[in-house]
């Protein structure tokens, strides 16, 4: 209950911190509160913070990622092989010549 007592002391809040907030956080408190050999936090939080997968650089692992280490992924589109397979396929309905109903007649459900 400390560390969340401590976060919110220093920041105002205990939620809406992103992941490299976090990280930034977490690791002055563990130096200055609870008194954490430095290079040891440094080293378990860039550990944990690669195995993540995250993309962005915390201030305190900055200067300890290695280069490319957290490369900005681009995303494949989504529906992309669905989204192809239609636009290979032929056109259909109305703009492709097919009929449409007789406006005069009416309907009903």
């Amino acid at each position: 209950m400390h560390l969340a007592d401590w976060l919110w002391a220093r920041t105002g809040r205990t939620h809406h911190l992103t992941p490299e907030q976090l990280v930034d956080h977490l690791a002055d408190y563990l130096h200055d509160e609870a008194g954490a050999d430095p290079a040891r936090v440094q080293q378990v939080l860039l550990d944990d913070y690669l195995a993540s997968g995250a993309r962005a650089r915390p201030q305190q692992l900055r200067a300890s990622l290695p280069p490319g280490a957290t490369p900005v992924r681009k995303r494949p589109r989504a529906g992309a092989q669905r989204q192809d397979q239609h636009l290979a396929a032929p056109p259909q309905g109305p703009a492709a010549g097919v009929p449409m109903a007789d406006p005069g007649v009416e309907f009903r459900l």
